[in-house]
């Protein structure tokens, strides 16, 4: 039976007979030092977009990709079986340094958007800023700034109003691809030494909202 493990670093090495082999490893601190996998079919990289013949020897190559394995009717000196790679399946999802999954961050962002903008809309007393939100988010999404002739002035907000209105805005940003969820996570992470407010402008430069 075929399985498969993420991998999001390869390495070139070879083995004792010189042969090429391409170390394989999962993200995590205890797959850092050690592979999960070797590969002795380098060519098999070409599947994920890789040249094999573009690998430096001993040079960490970050990446993000499904590695498919069978195990191996041998077995290593300890009595498990050896795992021979098969294939390898790019994932689309955007690899960086960290690996970092951004999924259940988006999900998060996505469902404090809906209840923050339902909690809004039923209050007479902020449905102007309801209102307000939904412009910045339709000109972060035509690239255009809010049209200050039917934007009524906005006061300073406080800490726990900007923090709101962040990640209102930050949700749907992310999931239509108008914000680096790495970024916006940056940005939030800043919030707790310089503010929200630093935070929330830091966002609408980002997403070039005026």
């Amino acid at each position: 039976m075929t399985e498969r493990i993420r991998i999001n670093k390869i390495k070139l090495d070879s083995t004792l007979t010189g042969k090429p082999v391409v170390h394989l490893h999962a993200p995590g601190a205890q797959y850092a030092r050690f592979p999960v996998l070797y590969l002795f079919d380098p060519g098999l990289l070409v599947q994920v977009g890789i040249d094999p013949n573009g690998l430096e020897p001993g040079e960490d190559v970050h990446c993000n990709l499904w590695a498919h394995f069978e195990m191996s009717e041998k077995l290593n000196q300890r009595g498990n079986p050896y795992k021979n790679v098969v294939s390898l399946e790019r994932i689309d999802a955007p690899a960086t340094t960290t690996s970092t999954d951004n999924s259940a961050i988006l999900g998060e962002l996505r469902a404090i958007k809906a209840l923050l903008l339902e909690l809004l809309a039923t209050d007479d007393v902020n449905r102007a800023r309801a209102e307000r939100i939904h412009t910045l988010n339709r000109a972060g999404r035509t690239g255009t700034a809010a049209d200050p002739q039917t934007t009524e002035p906005v006061e300073p907000l406080s800490e726990a109003e900007a923090r709101t209105e962040f990640y209102t805005l930050a949700g749907p940003a992310i999931a239509e691809d108008r914000a680096d969820p790495g970024k916006v996570n940056d940005l939030a992470r800043s919030a707790n030494g310089e503010g929200w407010n630093t935070a929330l402008a830091g966002l609408k430069e980002l997403l070039a909202i005026n």
